[in-house]
C-alpha cells in the first residue's frame, strides 16, 4: 500500500474512534468498552500476524513490558478517554488527548534516560496544533 494510502487508512480509523466512542455508551461500563474493544483488536493482531507468519514469541520479560505497556500506554489511556466523552464533546477529547505526544518523550525520559530534544517537543506542539485547527470555522 502506498504511503498515501496507509495514511488515509490510518486517518479514516483514528478519525472515526472518537465519534464511534460515543455509540458504546449505555449498554456497558467504559472500562468493559475498553476491554471488548482491545480484545478484538487483540484477535485480529493475532490473525493478521499468522497470516504474514510473524512471530509472537517473545521472552517473558518482553511479556511483562508489552503488558505494561498495553496497560498504561492504552488501557488506563482510553478508560479516561471514554469516561471524558461522556461529559465533553468528541471533537474536545481528541483535541485533549491528542497531547499525549508530550508525555510519550517525557516518559521516554523517565524510564529509558532518552534524551528530551528542542526537535521532539517542537514536533509534538506542532501535532497538537495541527489537530486544534479541526476546531477552526
Amino acid at each position: 500500500m502506498s504511503n498515501l494510502g496507509l495514511f488515509v487508512t490510518a486517518s479514516l480509523i483514528w478519525g472515526s474512534t472518537w465519534y464511534a466512542i460515543t455509540l458504546q455508551f449505555g449498554a456497558v461500563a467504559a472500562e468493559v468498552s475498553v476491554a471488548y474493544r482491545f480484545a478484538l483488536a487483540a484477535v485480529l493482531f493475532a490473525v493478521w500476524c499468522k497470516a504474514t507468519s510473524r512471530s509472537l514469541a517473545f521472552s517473558a520479560r518482553q511479556h511483562v513490558d508489552i503488558a505494561a505497556q498495553g496497560a498504561f500506554l492504552f488501557g488506563l489511556n482510553y478508560v479516561a478517554v471514554y469516561w471524558a466523552e461522556q461529559h465533553v464533546a468528541s471533537g474536545l477529547v481528541a483535541v485533549l488527548f491528542s497531547t499525549i505526544v508530550f508525555l510519550n518523550p517525557l516518559g521516554a525520559r523517565l524510564f529509558f534516560a532518552t534524551p528530551l530534544t528542542v526537535r521532539a517537543l517542537a514536533g509534538a506542539a506542532l501535532g497538537v496544533g495541527g489537530v486544534a485547527l479541526l476546531f477552526l470555522p
